[in-house]
């Protein structure tokens, strides 16, 4: 005789029976990945036992004589089973559990569902499986071990517990989840996405397990875990990492088109202007430290007063000097570029940032580095004829912004052209850090970093520094000889920018 049975169904458990099994798991989130998964054929009601034929089986004994299909239908309507049998319901399931020690498809399936049943607001599973877990847990073997542990920080919400077990398999949670076949959306993984800024913040490390964690974030969650790490972690620590700084000024940065920049706390943008000054001031210090490494070494092998000695000290000395006097605004930047001539391509092998060659045009070779101020850019060229720094206002000309940064062949005379868009120019002549922090301060608002009272990379007698006032007057005769030296430089550079057609009239002093 043909028994009839009800199925249950998650959204109404007093809808018709289904004509097909597949259908039990039909309303249940991530149905789709609970199929594919099991691989559940297509068996039509009437070709199985009954609910009361399939525990019966259990309870003799002869598992093996239960079908996986069974098994499903079985799991998905043992609550209204336990209603009726309530005094066997926690020994039946309990059953069920130690089947699935040594049944793996059986094993999958009630993990999964267990999982499940915790990140729905509805039951999944009935009571007596959930409280029987505990069976499993005792009988199964060491190779079992992981996964329980992430189902039971899952089902006792130890969040972070679920996280730190991500962090060591180098997953993200939903990688995690979905390489221990368990469900892998919902409530559980952004509850343990909400704790990785934590680890990392505790650990310091694997910034890019960090990145994949933020790109699985909903942008409410990841907004709120930028601002915990922005103000978790000191500027000086966060800078070194700089695929995470990377990453924040292209989606949190105070300038980038469609940027969340807003959404962050004022604290939490205060410390984004400082990771990236920080980094970016780090890319630059660490360019100059190897040039004047390189420059050193070469010294050594020179007797002093040897003229490519002296040519070579002189620009040792001018690369101390401009590390000095920009590491006084190293919270300032928000952008570097850096290029290189050819012949000091080598030193792409010493920096942990990317670099571009300067196509040769024939003027004298010189190291770039291009500085984003915000409303400024400042190119900085190192040596060569000329050794200016240049000038332009982020907002004269889109040209000059997309050349400067985004221009892939780029030369010294490409850059110098750029003048005729609004630039200004200043030198490196003697007394040079005086007169170049009053026209930052006084022409264009930009600031040394807060709190400076001595300025770096000048003598004790000239290094004291006010906010309002700046440095120290130089004396007089040391202005004229400046003066005199000045007019020298004007006249070189104007022979180099004539002859790019450009004639010089807007002096930076």
């Amino acid at each position: 005789m043909m028994l009839n049975f009800r199925t249950l169904s998650l959204s109404d458990r007093q809808s018709p029976e289904p004509t097909n099994l597949l259908q039990l798991v039909k309303n249940f989130r991530n149905s789709g990945q609970f199929r594919q998964l099991h691989n559940l054929p297509n068996v039509e009601t009437d070709t199985l036992r009954s609910l009361e034929q399939i525990i019966e089986t259990i309870q003799s004994g002869n598992i093996d004589d239960i079908q996986h299909i069974e098994w499903v239908y079985c799991l998905h309507n043992k609550a209204e089973w336990d209603r009726q049998h309530p005094e066997i319901s926690y020994t039946t399931s309990a059953l069920i559990w130690r089947a699935a020690v040594n049944n793996l498809r059986l094993q999958k399936t009630l993990l999964w569902l267990l999982v499940l049943n915790h990140s729905e607001s509805q039951p999944i599973i009935s009571e007596s499986l959930v409280t029987s877990f505990s069976v499993f847990i005792r009988e199964s073997g060491d190779s079992d071990a992981q996964i329980l542990q992430i189902i039971q920080a899952i089902t006792q919400d130890d969040y972070h517990r679920l996280a730190l077990i991500a962090r060591d398999e180098n997953c993200t949670p939903q990688e995690l989840l979905k390489k221990f076949n368990l469900p892998s959306t919902g409530n559980v993984v952004s509850q343990a996405l909400n704790y990785v800024v934590t680890i990392f913040s505790d650990r310091k490390d694997e910034p890019e397990w960090l990145l994949r964690c933020f790109a699985q974030m909903s942008h409410s969650q990841q907004c709120q875990e930028v601002n915990r790490l922005l103000t978790a972690i000191a500027a000086e620590i966060g800078s070194r990492f700089s695929s995470i700084v990377e990453w924040l000024r292209q989606n949190y940065g105070p300038r980038t088109v469609n940027s969340r920049w807003s959404q962050l706390s004022p604290q939490a943008q205060l410390a984004l202007r400082e990771w990236i000054g920080a980094a970016t001031w780090g890319d630059f210090d660490r360019m100059i430290t190897v040039l004047i490494n390189k420059l050193s070494s070469q010294l050594q092998n020179l007797p002093q007063n040897n003229r490519r000695y002296q040519e070579l000290n002189y620009q040792r000395n001018q690369l101390e000097r401009r590390k000095g006097f920009w590491s006084n605004y190293s919270d300032r930047f928000e952008r570097l570029r850096i290029l290189v001539p050819a012949s000091t391509s080598w030193i792409s092998q010493e920096l942990t940032r990317d670099i571009d060659l300067l196509v040769n045009d024939g003027s004298n070779e010189t190291e770039i580095c291009i500085f984003d101020f915000g409303d400024w850019f400042i190119v900085e060229f190192f040596r060569g004829n000329g050794s200016e720094i240049l000038m332009f206002n982020r907002n004269y000309s889109a040209n000059v912004e997309e050349t400067l940064f985004q221009s892939p062949k780029l030369s010294i005379s490409d850059i110098r052209r750029l003048y005729r868009f609004g630039g200004e120019i200043h030198d490196h002549v003697f007394l040079w850090q005086y007169y170049a922090e009053k026209w930052l301060r006084t022409q264009h608002n930009i600031y040394p970093n807060d709190g400076i009272t001595r300025f770096k990379g000048l003598g004790s007698q000239y290094n004291q520094f006010s906010h309002t006032t700046g440095l120290p007057t130089p004396a007089v005769d040391k202005q004229r000889i400046r003066e005199q030296k000045l007019a020298r430089w004007r006249q070189d550079i104007q022979r180099i920018y004539q002859a790019l057609g450009i004639t010089l009239n807007n002096w930076g002093n």
